[in-house]
């Protein structure tokens, strides 16, 4: 892939610095099991205007891709830490978990409410967006007691989670609440699509490496044909992004 196609864009404050104008480099690392997604991103050669865009708990959105190809979402977080050095700035963010950490749940819902109707309303009422909330029917039953809660927003997922068989995480500034190894959408990557590297890890895992590809992230299930004609299913555990090889290197373990 040409250097010049390669494209990345910083969002701050609803202002918009992009890879034509600034010289930027980043690392995002995501994990499905990690406590927190985090991204440390580096502009150079930058005056105090650009420096002074940027404020600590201020929302930052991290996209890049390829001009001819497709630029998608690899990062929404909060800053954390602003370093300044000369004509540089390194910025560290992190994906909202304190918020989920410290914002309190209160409430109650009466008896024989469905158990999906409960988690899409205390994650919506706690101001975060829902990615996908998928409860199989054997466990969306209704709670014929009603159910109540006084406790943060993590307890009562948790709760939740404990109740329906679930697992929940929060990717790009979206909760999801869903069975562990549940997603609709499988991706499939092979030589033609960017795959670079496939190699096994141990009898269970595989080490994925592609051209950057802003669909791959934890939880992710995809489809690799790693040689023509043969393909195996897997699962991210856990991806990271890096625009100075402009890659994304995945832990992968194979779908039984």
């Amino acid at each position: 892939m040409i250097n010049f196609l390669r494209y990345i864009k910083i969002v701050v404050n609803g202002i918009t610095l992009d890879s034509d104008h600034f010289n930027i480099e980043f690392e995002v690392d995501r994990s499905s099991s990690s406590s927190a997604n985090g991204a440390k991103i580096k502009l150079m050669h930058i005056n105090d205007n650009t420096y002074n865009l940027f404020k600590i708990d201020h929302e930052i959105q991290i996209m890049a891709g390829y001009k001819k190809g497709i630029i998608g979402l690899i990062f929404l977080g909060t800053v954390d830490d602003i370093e300044k050095k000369l004509d540089s700035l390194t910025i560290l963010a992190t994906e909202s978990n304190d918020k989920i950490k410290n914002t309190v749940v209160n409430q109650s819902f009466t008896p024989n409410t469905r158990q999906g109707d409960i988690v899409k309303k205390i994650i919506q009422d706690a101001g975060f967006q829902i990615g996908d909330i998928y409860i199989e029917s054997k466990d969306d039953y209704q709670l014929y007691r009603g159910a109540y809660f006084a406790e943060t927003l993590e307890e009562s997922l948790n709760k939740m989670a404990s109740k329906t068989n679930c697992t929940w995480y929060e990717k790009k500034g979206l909760l999801y609440f869903h069975p562990k190894n549940y997603n609709p959408e499988i991706v499939f990557i092979n030589a033609d699509s960017g795959l670079m590297e496939f190699n096994k890890k141990n009898d269970d895992e595989y080490v994925m490496v592609s051209k950057l590809n802003h669909t791959l992230d934890e939880n992710k299930r995809v489809t690799v044909e790693y040689e023509v004609g043969k393909k195996i299913d897997v699962i991210i555990m856990s991806a990271s992004h890096y625009s100075s090889e402009f890659i994304t290197e995945c832990e992968v373990e194979i779908i039984e």
